[in-house]
């Protein structure tokens, strides 16, 4: 499988996950994919980058509710 269809499929599942996060997942889709465009990069390491936004993306989410006194 190619990294295109691995990173839009990597997307399309976490935003099954965290519909609240689409927005902020297809921003760093869209800029992945204007990355690749360019052929001077490679498109492992930008891969790499998109999944790491969007763990970062996803941990500060689900962390947002434990840093919240009851």
């Amino acid at each position: 499988m190619d990294v295109i269809k691995v990173a839009t499929n990597y997307c399309n599942e976490k935003i099954s996950e965290y519909p609240q996060l689409t927005d902020q997942i297809r921003g760093f889709y869209d800029l992945f994919r204007m990355e690749i465009e360019d052929d001077c990069c490679n498109w492992d390491n930008e891969w790499e980058l998109l999944w790491q936004d969007v763990k970062d993306l996803i941990e500060e989410h689900n962390n947002e509710g434990a840093d919240t006194p009851s």
